[in-house]
């Protein structure tokens, strides 16, 4: 599972490619990634659109699946407000079904037990 934050406006909302590059190595074709918008809360200076979040979720299934062509895994996004936590209880929802998930793919072997 792998978080890759993102500012909706300015030019944090920019970074795609390089956040890609630093983790091709990371990626097997299993692993699953959210995207979380931040600074929600400034809604009056959001520059990046639906569309531009569902064109950004496009482009990087089809270039994980460039560079691992057997890769499943599932990328969802979600925006966030940092001041007043809106969306903090959907993100925590979404990292513990990813984490379920994960663990009925492949469940842990017994010596990683405590």
């Amino acid at each position: 599972l792998s978080l890759f934050p993102f500012v909706l406006f300015g030019s944090g909302s920019s970074g795609l490619g390089n956040w890609i590059t630093n983790i091709e190595g990371l990626i097997s074709k299993e692993t699953s990634f959210i995207l979380v918008g931040t600074h929600l809360d400034e809604i009056n200076n959001i520059e990046i659109s639906t569309q531009d979040i569902n064109n950004g979720l496009d482009y990087l299934s089809k270039k994980f699946k460039l560079i691992q062509p057997s890769w499943n895994g599932n990328i969802v996004s979600i925006e966030v407000s940092n001041l007043d936590g809106e969306n903090y209880d959907q993100l925590l929802k979404i990292l513990s079904g990813f984490v379920l998930n994960s663990r009925e793919k492949s469940p842990l072997e017994s010596k990683y037990l405590i």
